[in-house]
């Protein structure tokens, strides 16, 4: 477990990568349209393209946690998903006797 935490904060988002904020933009236009988007309302090269938002989950939750208590929630929803992913692995290894 203690390595699973700790390999969990190492996947933990930097703001300055732009594709965050992109999710973060996606979840709080579906919010706010109680909808999840068809075409992309943000590009204005394709404005009004078919887009099939496939992650639109994990938009949500990216939003909900950054609208609760900003950068620092979407950087402790990441560590969270990656300790319980990685605490499943070590799980599943254990279970499968394939244990490092």
């Amino acid at each position: 477990m203690l390595v699973a935490a700790l390999l969990a904060a190492g996947y933990v988002v930097r703001l300055s990568d732009p594709d965050p904020w992109w999710h973060l933009a996606t979840g709080r236009w579906i919010v706010e349209h109680h909808a999840i988007p068809h075409v992309d309302p943000f590009s204005f090269t394709v404005a009004g393209a078919p887009w099939h938002a496939v992650d639109w989950l994990a938009d949500l939750t990216m939003y909900g946690s950054y609208a609760l208590v900003f950068a620092s929630g979407l950087g402790a929803r990441t560590a969270l998903l990656a300790f319980a992913m990685l605490v499943r692995v070590g799980l599943t290894l254990r279970e499968l006797d394939l244990s490092i």
